[in-house]
């Protein structure tokens, strides 16, 4: 929840979402009354009310006028951080498919953004994500190879980007320099409106940031393109291990 302070509002919404999350409430079905809440919790109706607006808010509810709360369709969920441990692959229904990986130098615009000097040498990584085949998604990530050593084609073949951090082949810091992660609108040129089939011009989510090893050495840079209605976002407190 957004809300952070553990007031009676903040737990009652917590609670509830626990229940949409288990599924013991599911996809339209409809709340119980502000009422009924108020029995249940042993609150009053406005500390209810409180606890639905978080929850509309976190678009988990939405509520009909006159009729009362019903539970949203569930959204793909994302990782704002791509190297996180769990892989976002297999905590969404998202299906997310390799389309290049080499090696390249840093032109003066990737110079730029991962404040390295130009023609570093770089892997790129280039990987669609799919919605029941409808493209929701394109992720870039740019590794500086000075410092996360020789990635092979069987390395990509075998582990996914958050797995290569995980397993130690790139070593990220166990904490992220949150001031360097970005989340901004982008509009689609010819290219990027073709890929995702929508018109030119159309507003998608770009998420970028850098990525440090333990060293405080920059590790890599990703670039990532998201259509907003297919993505909700939260954070996940991570820790790195070595092998």
């Amino acid at each position: 929840m957004r809300k952070n302070l553990l007031t009676k509002s903040s737990l009652i919404a917590k609670e509830l979402q626990y229940d949409i999350e288990q599924g013991s409430l599911l996809h339209m079905e409809k709340l119980p009354s502000e009422r009924e809440l108020s029995d249940i919790f042993k609150v009053q109706r406005g500390t209810i009310r409180e606890a639905l607006d978080l929850l509309v808010q976190e678009r988990l509810i939405f509520s009909k006028p006159k009729v009362g709360y019903f539970v949203n369709e569930k959204r793909v969920r994302k990782f704002t951080n791509p190297l996180a441990l769990n892989d976002p692959s297999k905590r969404d229904n998202l299906v997310r498919e390799r389309i290049s990986f080499e090696k390249i130098y840093a032109d003066s615009w990737l110079s730029n953004q991962m404040l390295v000097p130009k023609s570093s040498e770089v892997y790129r990584i280039v990987i669609i994500c799919y919605d029941d085949k409808v493209v929701v998604g394109k992720e870039r990530y740019y590794l500086l190879s000075d410092t996360t050593g020789t990635i092979t084609e069987k390395d990509m073949n075998t582990f996914s980007v958050a797995e290569l951090a995980t397993k130690g082949i790139i070593k990220t810091a166990s904490s992220n320099i949150k001031s360097n992660q970005k989340i901004t609108l982008a509009y689609t040129n010819s290219s990027d409106s073709s890929l995702f089939g929508i018109e030119e011009n159309t507003p998608l989510l770009r998420h970028r940031g850098l990525e440090y090893n333990e060293k405080g050495q920059l590790v890599l840079f990703y670039d990532n393109f998201l259509l907003p209605h297919y993505f909700e976002f939260y954070r996940m407190e991570q820790t790195y291990h070595d092998k």
